[in-house]
Protein backbone atom coordinates (compact mmCIF):
# COMPACT_ATOMS: atom_id res chain seq x y z
CA UNK A 1 0.00 0.00 0.00
CA UNK A 2 2.92 2.17 0.75
CA UNK A 3 4.89 1.95 -2.33
CA UNK A 4 1.56 2.48 -3.86
CA UNK A 5 0.87 5.76 -2.01
CA UNK A 6 4.83 6.90 -2.75
CA UNK A 7 4.12 6.27 -6.83
CA UNK A 8 0.95 8.12 -7.07
CA UNK A 9 2.54 10.68 -5.36
CA UNK A 10 5.41 10.75 -7.60
CA UNK A 11 2.82 10.86 -10.73
CA UNK A 12 1.19 13.41 -9.39
CA UNK A 13 4.12 15.54 -8.93
CA UNK A 14 4.83 14.76 -12.36
CA UNK A 15 0.99 16.06 -13.63
CA UNK A 16 1.66 19.13 -11.35
CA UNK A 17 4.30 20.18 -12.87
CA UNK A 18 3.55 19.73 -16.66
CA UNK A 19 0.07 21.77 -15.66
CA UNK A 20 2.11 24.18 -13.86
CA UNK A 21 3.88 24.37 -17.39
CA UNK A 22 0.57 24.83 -19.24
CA UNK A 23 -0.68 27.23 -17.29
CA UNK A 24 2.15 29.44 -17.34
CA UNK A 25 2.26 29.23 -21.23
CA UNK A 26 -1.54 30.02 -21.32
CA UNK A 27 -1.68 32.97 -18.67
CA UNK A 28 2.00 34.85 -19.53
CA UNK A 29 -0.15 36.88 -21.70
CA UNK A 30 -1.74 38.76 -19.00
CA UNK A 31 0.93 38.89 -16.35
CA UNK A 32 3.86 41.96 -17.44
CA UNK A 33 6.98 41.18 -16.82
CA UNK A 34 9.66 42.82 -14.70
CA UNK A 35 10.55 46.48 -15.51
CA UNK A 36 14.03 46.16 -16.12
CA UNK A 37 15.77 49.24 -17.07
CA UNK A 38 19.23 48.59 -16.18
CA UNK A 39 21.15 46.06 -14.53
CA UNK A 40 20.70 47.39 -11.05
CA UNK A 41 17.17 46.67 -11.48
CA UNK A 42 17.84 43.20 -12.28
CA UNK A 43 20.21 42.53 -9.15
CA UNK A 44 16.96 43.86 -7.34
CA UNK A 45 14.44 41.41 -8.64
CA UNK A 46 16.70 38.80 -8.37
CA UNK A 47 17.86 39.70 -4.67
CA UNK A 48 13.68 40.32 -3.95
CA UNK A 49 12.76 36.35 -5.73
CA UNK A 50 15.98 35.18 -3.53
CA UNK A 51 13.77 36.62 -0.47
CA UNK A 52 10.71 35.49 -0.97
CA UNK A 53 11.85 32.14 -1.67
CA UNK A 54 13.77 31.90 1.14
CA UNK A 55 10.89 33.20 3.29
CA UNK A 56 8.31 30.35 1.61
CA UNK A 57 10.85 27.37 1.61
CA UNK A 58 11.01 27.98 5.39
CA UNK A 59 7.29 28.11 5.95
CA UNK A 60 6.57 25.54 3.94
CA UNK A 61 9.40 22.93 5.80
CA UNK A 62 7.40 23.80 9.08
CA UNK A 63 3.91 23.24 7.16
CA UNK A 64 5.06 19.62 5.84
CA UNK A 65 6.42 18.65 9.45
CA UNK A 66 2.31 19.52 10.48
CA UNK A 67 0.85 18.06 7.23
CA UNK A 68 2.39 14.28 8.18
CA UNK A 69 0.28 13.76 11.28
CA UNK A 70 -3.09 14.97 10.02
CA UNK A 71 -2.22 13.64 6.23
CA UNK A 72 -1.99 9.88 8.22
CA UNK A 73 -5.16 10.21 10.21
CA UNK A 74 -7.29 11.77 7.45
CA UNK A 75 -5.86 8.65 5.21
CA UNK A 76 -7.34 6.29 7.12
CA UNK A 77 -10.48 8.75 8.29
CA UNK A 78 -11.10 10.61 5.15
CA UNK A 79 -9.28 9.74 2.14
CA UNK A 80 -11.01 12.16 -0.01
CA UNK A 81 -9.34 15.07 2.03
CA UNK A 82 -6.31 12.94 2.30
CA UNK A 83 -6.21 13.42 -1.50
CA UNK A 84 -6.82 17.07 -2.06
CA UNK A 85 -3.89 18.04 1.23
CA UNK A 86 -1.97 15.74 -1.02
CA UNK A 87 -1.95 17.57 -3.73
CA UNK A 88 -1.95 21.05 -2.32
CA UNK A 89 0.89 19.96 -0.82
CA UNK A 90 2.38 18.68 -3.95
CA UNK A 91 1.39 21.80 -5.86
CA UNK A 92 3.20 23.82 -3.36
CA UNK A 93 6.35 22.11 -3.65
CA UNK A 94 6.16 22.24 -7.53
CA UNK A 95 5.94 25.49 -7.40
CA UNK A 96 8.53 26.60 -5.01
CA UNK A 97 10.77 23.97 -7.00
CA UNK A 98 9.83 26.16 -10.36
CA UNK A 99 10.23 29.38 -8.98
CA UNK A 100 13.95 28.44 -7.58
CA UNK A 101 14.77 26.96 -10.98
CA UNK A 102 13.86 30.21 -12.64
CA UNK A 103 15.53 32.52 -10.16
CA UNK A 104 19.05 30.19 -10.98
CA UNK A 105 18.36 31.22 -14.40
CA UNK A 106 17.88 34.57 -14.39
CA UNK A 107 21.36 35.08 -11.57
CA UNK A 108 22.61 33.55 -14.88
CA UNK A 109 21.83 35.57 -17.14
CA UNK A 110 22.81 38.39 -14.88
CA UNK A 111 25.96 37.35 -14.62
CA UNK A 112 26.62 36.89 -18.03
CA UNK A 113 25.15 40.70 -19.00
CA UNK A 114 27.51 41.57 -16.14
CA UNK A 115 30.62 39.64 -18.33
CA UNK A 116 29.74 41.61 -21.79
CA UNK A 117 29.13 44.72 -20.92
CA UNK A 118 28.79 45.58 -24.70
CA UNK A 119 25.56 43.76 -25.02
CA UNK A 120 22.88 46.56 -25.24
CA UNK A 121 20.56 44.42 -23.44
CA UNK A 122 18.42 47.60 -21.28
CA UNK A 123 19.33 50.18 -24.36
CA UNK A 124 16.30 51.89 -25.42
CA UNK A 125 15.45 51.89 -29.35
CA UNK A 126 16.07 55.26 -30.65
CA UNK A 127 14.85 56.52 -34.03
CA UNK A 128 16.56 56.43 -37.23
CA UNK A 129 19.61 58.48 -37.45
CA UNK A 130 19.19 61.75 -39.09
CA UNK A 131 21.23 62.32 -42.19
CA UNK A 132 24.54 63.09 -41.23
CA UNK A 133 25.72 64.98 -44.81
CA UNK A 134 27.60 67.77 -44.27
CA UNK A 135 26.46 70.78 -46.08
CA UNK A 136 28.92 73.26 -47.93
CA UNK A 137 28.60 77.24 -47.86
CA UNK A 138 26.37 76.98 -51.13
CA UNK A 139 23.86 74.74 -48.66
CA UNK A 140 25.02 71.61 -50.94
CA UNK A 141 24.82 68.28 -49.16
CA UNK A 142 28.37 66.28 -49.56
CA UNK A 143 28.21 63.50 -47.12
CA UNK A 144 26.16 61.36 -49.95
CA UNK A 145 29.33 61.31 -52.46
CA UNK A 146 32.05 60.76 -48.99
CA UNK A 147 29.23 57.68 -47.91
CA UNK A 148 29.21 56.41 -51.74
CA UNK A 149 32.88 56.42 -52.07
CA UNK A 150 33.60 54.82 -49.00
CA UNK A 151 31.37 52.02 -49.82
CA UNK A 152 33.13 51.13 -52.96
CA UNK A 153 36.63 51.16 -51.66
CA UNK A 154 35.18 48.45 -48.91
CA UNK A 155 33.71 46.51 -52.07
CA UNK A 156 37.13 46.87 -53.47
CA UNK A 157 38.89 45.18 -50.56
CA UNK A 158 36.41 42.33 -50.16
CA UNK A 159 36.47 41.23 -53.93
CA UNK A 160 40.57 41.17 -53.19
CA UNK A 161 40.70 39.25 -49.75
CA UNK A 162 38.55 36.53 -51.18
CA UNK A 163 40.34 35.86 -54.35
CA UNK A 164 43.97 35.96 -52.28
CA UNK A 165 42.11 33.47 -49.87
CA UNK A 166 43.68 29.62 -49.72
CA UNK A 167 42.10 27.28 -51.43
CA UNK A 168 41.45 24.76 -48.58
CA UNK A 169 39.80 27.62 -47.22
CA UNK A 170 37.05 28.60 -50.52
CA UNK A 171 36.11 24.87 -50.69
CA UNK A 172 35.25 24.39 -46.90
CA UNK A 173 31.30 24.45 -46.70
CA UNK A 174 30.06 28.13 -45.54
CA UNK A 175 29.33 28.34 -42.24
CA UNK A 176 26.00 29.40 -40.93
CA UNK A 177 26.24 33.08 -40.33
CA UNK A 178 27.07 33.99 -36.92
CA UNK A 179 24.71 36.07 -34.97
CA UNK A 180 25.02 39.78 -34.14
CA UNK A 181 25.39 41.39 -30.88
CA UNK A 182 21.69 42.48 -31.22
CA UNK A 183 20.14 39.85 -31.50
CA UNK A 184 22.19 38.23 -28.90
CA UNK A 185 20.74 41.31 -26.56
CA UNK A 186 17.58 40.70 -28.21
CA UNK A 187 17.51 37.09 -26.82
CA UNK A 188 18.75 37.55 -23.49
CA UNK A 189 16.18 40.38 -23.00
CA UNK A 190 13.18 37.73 -24.29
CA UNK A 191 14.57 35.41 -21.73
CA UNK A 192 14.50 37.38 -18.95
CA UNK A 193 11.06 38.88 -19.32
CA UNK A 194 9.63 34.71 -19.98
CA UNK A 195 11.38 33.78 -17.04
CA UNK A 196 9.90 36.65 -14.86
CA UNK A 197 6.92 36.18 -16.02
CA UNK A 198 7.07 32.15 -14.59
CA UNK A 199 8.37 33.46 -11.49
CA UNK A 200 5.42 35.74 -10.78
CA UNK A 201 2.66 32.89 -12.48
CA UNK A 202 4.80 30.45 -10.08
CA UNK A 203 4.26 32.63 -6.88
CA UNK A 204 0.35 33.41 -7.47
CA UNK A 205 0.27 29.50 -7.69
CA UNK A 206 2.13 28.80 -4.82
CA UNK A 207 0.12 31.50 -2.90
CA UNK A 208 -3.40 30.17 -4.17
CA UNK A 209 -2.60 26.45 -2.94
CA UNK A 210 -1.59 28.28 0.33
CA UNK A 211 -5.11 30.17 0.87
CA UNK A 212 -6.96 27.12 -0.69
CA UNK A 213 -5.25 24.42 2.35
CA UNK A 214 -6.50 27.16 5.28
CA UNK A 215 -10.08 26.88 3.56
CA UNK A 216 -9.91 23.21 3.60
CA UNK A 217 -9.25 22.91 7.28
CA UNK A 218 -11.59 26.13 8.17
CA UNK A 219 -13.97 23.95 6.73
CA UNK A 220 -13.34 20.78 9.23
CA UNK A 221 -13.25 22.97 11.90
CA UNK A 222 -9.55 23.37 12.71
CA UNK A 223 -6.79 26.81 11.77
CA UNK A 224 -3.89 26.31 9.94
CA UNK A 225 -2.44 29.95 10.93
CA UNK A 226 0.48 31.61 9.58
CA UNK A 227 2.45 33.82 12.21
CA UNK A 228 4.11 36.48 9.51
CA UNK A 229 0.24 36.87 7.61
CA UNK A 230 -1.23 37.50 11.42
CA UNK A 231 1.53 40.14 12.40
CA UNK A 232 1.69 41.75 9.13
CA UNK A 233 -1.26 44.21 9.73
CA UNK A 234 0.12 44.98 13.26
CA UNK A 235 3.38 46.16 11.62
CA UNK A 236 1.94 49.21 9.79
CA UNK A 237 -0.58 49.55 12.93
CA UNK A 238 2.42 50.16 15.14
CA UNK A 239 3.95 51.96 12.99
CA UNK A 240 0.93 54.85 12.82
CA UNK A 241 1.01 54.43 16.30
CA UNK A 242 5.13 55.49 16.33
CA UNK A 243 3.62 58.26 13.90
CA UNK A 244 0.85 59.49 16.09
CA UNK A 245 3.07 59.56 19.19
CA UNK A 246 5.64 61.45 17.83
CA UNK A 247 3.21 63.93 16.14
CA UNK A 248 2.06 64.42 19.85
CA UNK A 249 5.32 64.51 21.83
CA UNK A 250 5.74 68.25 21.30
CA UNK A 251 2.06 68.67 22.71
CA UNK A 252 3.01 66.44 25.30
CA UNK A 253 6.33 68.30 26.74
CA UNK A 254 4.42 71.24 26.94
CA UNK A 255 2.07 69.86 29.27
CA UNK A 256 4.35 68.60 31.40
CA UNK A 257 6.14 72.11 31.62
CA UNK A 258 2.99 73.98 32.22
CA UNK A 259 2.10 71.03 35.36
CA UNK A 260 5.53 71.55 36.73
CA UNK A 261 4.73 75.59 36.61
CA UNK A 262 1.45 74.76 38.54
CA UNK A 263 2.79 71.94 40.86
CA UNK A 264 5.97 73.53 41.98
CA UNK A 265 5.00 77.23 41.88
CA UNK A 266 5.56 77.28 45.84
CA UNK A 267 7.47 75.89 48.18
CA UNK A 268 5.08 74.96 50.41
CA UNK A 269 2.70 73.35 48.30
CA UNK A 270 0.97 69.89 49.03
CA UNK A 271 1.88 68.25 46.01
CA UNK A 272 5.93 69.11 47.25
CA UNK A 273 5.71 68.15 50.90
CA UNK A 274 3.91 64.52 49.34
CA UNK A 275 7.09 64.15 46.93
CA UNK A 276 9.29 65.07 49.64
CA UNK A 277 7.71 62.50 52.05
CA UNK A 278 7.91 59.89 49.29
CA UNK A 279 11.75 60.64 48.83
CA UNK A 280 12.10 59.68 52.36
CA UNK A 281 10.23 56.58 52.32
CA UNK A 282 12.14 55.43 49.21
CA UNK A 283 15.55 56.03 50.89
CA UNK A 284 14.39 54.62 53.97
CA UNK A 285 14.05 51.53 51.65
CA UNK A 286 17.03 51.99 49.72
CA UNK A 287 18.81 51.44 53.20
CA UNK A 288 17.07 48.46 54.06
CA UNK A 289 17.70 46.23 50.96
CA UNK A 290 21.59 47.44 51.24
CA UNK A 291 21.97 46.60 54.58
CA UNK A 292 19.71 42.80 53.64
CA UNK A 293 22.42 42.74 50.41
CA UNK A 294 25.21 43.42 52.64
CA UNK A 295 23.67 40.39 54.72
CA UNK A 296 22.81 37.69 51.96
CA UNK A 297 26.62 38.48 50.92
CA UNK A 298 27.91 37.57 54.66
CA UNK A 299 24.94 35.09 56.36
CA UNK A 300 25.08 34.25 59.80
CA UNK A 301 26.23 30.57 59.62
CA UNK A 302 24.18 29.55 62.60
CA UNK A 303 21.35 31.34 61.13
CA UNK A 304 18.28 29.46 58.44
CA UNK A 305 16.73 32.42 56.85
CA UNK A 306 13.32 31.52 54.67
CA UNK A 307 12.34 33.34 52.54
CA UNK A 308 8.67 33.17 51.11
CA UNK A 309 7.90 34.81 48.00
CA UNK A 310 5.90 34.39 44.84
CA UNK A 311 7.05 35.83 41.23
CA UNK A 312 10.73 37.35 41.94
CA UNK A 313 11.70 40.38 39.29
CA UNK A 314 15.65 38.53 38.22
CA UNK A 315 16.71 41.46 37.25
CA UNK A 316 17.21 43.34 40.18
CA UNK A 317 20.24 43.28 41.88
CA UNK A 318 19.36 42.39 45.16
CA UNK A 319 17.62 39.28 43.69
CA UNK A 320 20.94 38.10 41.64
CA UNK A 321 22.72 38.05 44.71
CA UNK A 322 20.17 36.11 46.92
CA UNK A 323 19.55 33.73 44.32
CA UNK A 324 23.29 33.08 44.22
CA UNK A 325 23.81 32.22 47.94
CA UNK A 326 20.55 30.72 48.30
CA UNK A 327 18.69 27.61 47.99
CA UNK A 328 15.38 27.70 45.99
CA UNK A 329 12.86 25.24 46.45
CA UNK A 330 9.61 25.71 44.09
CA UNK A 331 6.42 25.06 45.73
CA UNK A 332 4.41 25.30 42.50
CA UNK A 333 0.81 23.90 43.09
CA UNK A 334 -1.60 21.86 40.66
CA UNK A 335 -2.37 23.10 36.82
CA UNK A 336 -3.84 20.32 34.95
CA UNK A 337 -4.88 17.10 35.40
CA UNK A 338 -1.65 15.87 34.55
CA UNK A 339 -0.33 17.26 37.60
CA UNK A 340 -2.84 16.32 39.59
CA UNK A 341 -2.26 12.41 38.47
CA UNK A 342 1.36 13.00 39.12
CA UNK A 343 1.03 13.82 42.36
CA UNK A 344 -1.76 11.10 43.63
CA UNK A 345 0.73 8.29 41.47
CA UNK A 346 3.49 10.04 44.08
CA UNK A 347 1.50 9.62 47.16
CA UNK A 348 0.54 6.40 46.23
CA UNK A 349 4.58 5.11 45.83
CA UNK A 350 5.60 6.98 48.98
CA UNK A 351 2.99 5.56 51.16
CA UNK A 352 3.30 1.95 49.67
CA UNK A 353 -0.27 1.12 48.58
CA UNK A 354 -1.78 0.10 45.23
CA UNK A 355 -4.21 1.99 43.68
CA UNK A 356 -6.61 1.02 40.07
CA UNK A 357 -5.74 3.70 37.40
CA UNK A 358 -9.77 4.20 36.95
CA UNK A 359 -9.94 4.88 40.91
CA UNK A 360 -7.05 7.26 39.92
CA UNK A 361 -9.04 9.29 37.27
CA UNK A 362 -12.14 8.97 39.38
CA UNK A 363 -10.79 10.90 42.37
CA UNK A 364 -9.32 13.48 40.14
CA UNK A 365 -12.44 13.76 37.96
CA UNK A 366 -13.91 14.42 41.20
CA UNK A 367 -11.49 16.95 42.91
CA UNK A 368 -10.50 18.72 39.91
CA UNK A 369 -6.85 20.92 40.41
CA UNK A 370 -8.06 22.01 43.78
CA UNK A 371 -4.61 20.91 45.79
CA UNK A 372 -6.00 21.14 49.50
CA UNK A 373 -9.62 19.21 48.57
CA UNK A 374 -7.54 16.60 46.35
CA UNK A 375 -5.00 15.88 49.58
CA UNK A 376 -7.87 15.90 51.67
CA UNK A 377 -10.27 13.73 50.20
CA UNK A 378 -6.96 11.25 49.67
CA UNK A 379 -6.68 10.99 53.24
CA UNK A 380 -9.95 9.85 53.69
CA UNK A 381 -9.85 7.35 50.80
CA UNK A 382 -6.61 5.75 52.53
CA UNK A 383 -8.57 5.77 55.96
CA UNK A 384 -11.38 4.54 54.59
CA UNK A 385 -9.63 1.42 52.35
CA UNK A 386 -6.89 0.86 54.96
CA UNK A 387 -6.34 -2.94 55.56
CA UNK A 388 -7.48 -3.18 51.30
CA UNK A 389 -5.10 -4.85 49.23
CA UNK A 390 -5.93 -1.81 46.39
CA UNK A 391 -7.91 1.29 46.22
CA UNK A 392 -10.71 1.31 43.51
CA UNK A 393 -13.06 3.28 42.18
CA UNK A 394 -15.98 1.83 44.38
CA UNK A 395 -13.90 3.19 47.30
CA UNK A 396 -13.43 6.77 45.29
CA UNK A 397 -17.19 6.65 44.52
CA UNK A 398 -18.24 5.73 48.63
CA UNK A 399 -15.69 8.55 49.98
CA UNK A 400 -15.11 11.36 47.34
CA UNK A 401 -18.22 13.29 45.92
CA UNK A 402 -18.05 14.77 43.33
CA UNK A 403 -17.73 18.77 42.12
CA UNK A 404 -21.17 20.16 42.14
CA UNK A 405 -22.47 23.25 40.07
CA UNK A 406 -24.94 24.69 42.44
CA UNK A 407 -24.12 27.04 45.23
CA UNK A 408 -23.07 25.43 48.11
CA UNK A 409 -24.30 28.24 50.48
CA UNK A 410 -28.02 27.96 48.67
CA UNK A 411 -28.47 25.10 51.66
CA UNK A 412 -27.63 27.85 54.70
CA UNK A 413 -29.35 30.65 53.22
CA UNK A 414 -32.81 28.76 53.08
CA UNK A 415 -32.35 27.69 56.30
CA UNK A 416 -31.55 30.71 57.73
CA UNK A 417 -34.51 32.31 56.05
CA UNK A 418 -36.85 29.00 57.28
CA UNK A 419 -37.56 27.92 53.38
CA UNK A 420 -37.54 24.42 53.86
CA UNK A 421 -39.05 23.85 50.06
CA UNK A 422 -35.55 25.39 49.03
CA UNK A 423 -33.41 23.54 51.59
CA UNK A 424 -35.00 20.46 50.45
CA UNK A 425 -34.22 20.75 46.85
CA UNK A 426 -30.71 21.96 47.76
CA UNK A 427 -30.00 18.68 49.42
CA UNK A 428 -31.81 16.71 46.94
CA UNK A 429 -29.12 17.77 44.13
CA UNK A 430 -26.62 17.59 46.21
CA UNK A 431 -27.52 13.60 46.82
CA UNK A 432 -27.91 13.19 42.99
CA UNK A 433 -24.56 14.46 42.64
CA UNK A 434 -23.04 12.09 44.88
CA UNK A 435 -22.13 13.85 47.89
CA UNK A 436 -22.60 11.32 51.00
CA UNK A 437 -24.39 12.53 54.09
CA UNK A 438 -21.32 12.89 56.55
CA UNK A 439 -20.73 15.96 54.07
CA UNK A 440 -23.50 17.67 54.02
CA UNK A 441 -23.83 17.22 58.03
CA UNK A 442 -20.62 19.05 58.37
CA UNK A 443 -22.17 21.62 56.28
CA UNK A 444 -25.36 21.92 58.45
CA UNK A 445 -23.04 22.44 61.38
CA UNK A 446 -21.11 25.08 60.17
CA UNK A 447 -24.83 26.73 59.68
CA UNK A 448 -25.62 26.08 63.58
CA UNK A 449 -22.51 27.52 64.63
CA UNK A 450 -21.83 30.40 63.01
CA UNK A 451 -25.34 31.94 61.29
CA UNK A 452 -28.39 30.71 63.43
CA UNK A 453 -29.77 32.81 66.26
CA UNK A 454 -28.12 32.48 70.00
CA UNK A 455 -31.89 31.32 70.87
CA UNK A 456 -32.10 27.96 68.56
CA UNK A 457 -28.80 27.46 68.69
CA UNK A 458 -29.56 24.63 71.81
CA UNK A 459 -31.93 22.76 69.89
CA UNK A 460 -29.92 22.91 66.73
CA UNK A 461 -26.55 21.22 68.30
CA UNK A 462 -29.30 18.79 69.47
CA UNK A 463 -30.29 17.99 66.22
CA UNK A 464 -27.58 17.52 64.92
CA UNK A 465 -26.16 15.32 67.85
CA UNK A 466 -28.68 13.03 66.98
CA UNK A 467 -28.24 12.81 63.27
CA UNK A 468 -24.84 12.28 63.97
CA UNK A 469 -26.02 9.49 65.90
CA UNK A 470 -28.07 7.87 63.87
CA UNK A 471 -25.65 7.54 60.82
CA UNK A 472 -22.82 6.25 62.73
CA UNK A 473 -24.77 3.51 63.99
CA UNK A 474 -26.83 3.07 60.95
CA UNK A 475 -30.17 3.47 61.56
CA UNK A 476 -32.45 4.62 58.61
CA UNK A 477 -31.75 6.16 55.56
CA UNK A 478 -29.27 8.57 55.78
CA UNK A 479 -31.12 10.50 52.94
CA UNK A 480 -34.01 10.51 55.24
CA UNK A 481 -31.99 11.48 58.01
CA UNK A 482 -30.44 14.22 56.80
CA UNK A 483 -33.93 15.68 55.59
CA UNK A 484 -35.26 15.62 58.82
CA UNK A 485 -32.43 17.51 60.66
CA UNK A 486 -33.17 20.16 57.19
CA UNK A 487 -36.75 20.61 58.67
CA UNK A 488 -35.89 20.47 62.08
CA UNK A 489 -33.50 23.67 61.65
CA UNK A 490 -36.05 25.20 59.27
CA UNK A 491 -38.45 25.14 62.11
CA UNK A 492 -40.78 22.52 60.34
CA UNK A 493 -40.79 19.67 61.92
CA UNK A 494 -41.30 20.84 65.41
CA UNK A 495 -44.40 22.80 64.17
CA UNK A 496 -45.64 19.33 62.89
CA UNK A 497 -44.95 17.69 65.75
CA UNK A 498 -47.29 20.42 68.03
CA UNK A 499 -49.65 19.51 65.46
Amino acid sequence: MNLILKATRFNRALCISGALFFSYSCASRSVQPWNLRDIHSLDAHVLNTKQWLKKYQGENKDLQKLLIKEMNRYKDEDFRIYERLEYLSVRMEAALEMIKKKTTAQAKLTTRIKRSPKLAVFEVKQAADPDTAKQDKNGKKRGFFKRREKKDKQDKDEKKKGFFKPRKQRNKQNPEPAVSGSDKAASIRSDLEANSINIIETQAVYLESRDLMIELFDQEDMRLVFIRDQVEKWKHQLNELRYKRAQLQPRITTFHGRLNEALFQSAESVYIQKIINASKIIEEYEKEMNAFEKYVQSPSPQVTVIFEAGNLDRRRRVVKELLKCATVVTCSGIETERDAKRWVCDEVKRRKLSMDAEAVQALIARTGKDLPRLRADFERLVIYASGQATIGRTDVEAVVGPAVLQDNWEITRAIVQGKADVALREVALLFNAGVVPQQILGQLGWCVRERLASSKVKAAVDALYRTDLALKSARGDGRIVIEQLVLELCGVRRDLRRG
